[in-house]
């Protein structure tokens, strides 16, 4: 079977991946260096304070270590920059939906080494 893949970023590189493992040749198309990038769409999904439930916040958590395993896995580490993110509000609601969301980032598993 051939398989054409557009796109190197995360998911591409991921489909390519599960791909060539399963030894079906892909044609892998893309502008740039592949697993360097993601599209909006498919990068939002590891933003981790938007679900803000327990479930939510363990899939962005395993999505980003196997983000950063599937780097390691095709020699770009190099290319991941893991950072954090600060969030802040002055109104009491939102205040409220960031307290309840920390509440629930400290109980999660860890899943990193």
């Amino acid at each position: 079977m051939l398989v054409a893949v557009i796109g190197a970023g995360i998911m591409g590189a991921s489909l390519v991946l599960h791909f060539v493992e399963n030894e079906t040749t892909v044609l892998l198309f893309d502008g740039a260096v592949p697993g360097t990038g993601a599209t909006r769409s498919s990068f939002a999904c590891l933003n981790f304070l938007v679900g803000a439930t327990s479930e939510y916040m363990q899939f962005s958590s395993e999505a980003v270590d196997y983000h950063v395993e599937l780097a390691r896995h095709i020699g770009l580490s190099d290319a991941i920059r893991a950072t954090g993110t600060l969030r802040w509000s002055t109104k009491s609601a939102q205040n409220k939906k960031l307290l309840r969301a920390a509440s629930i980032a400290e109980g999660l598993e860890a899943v990193r080494d």
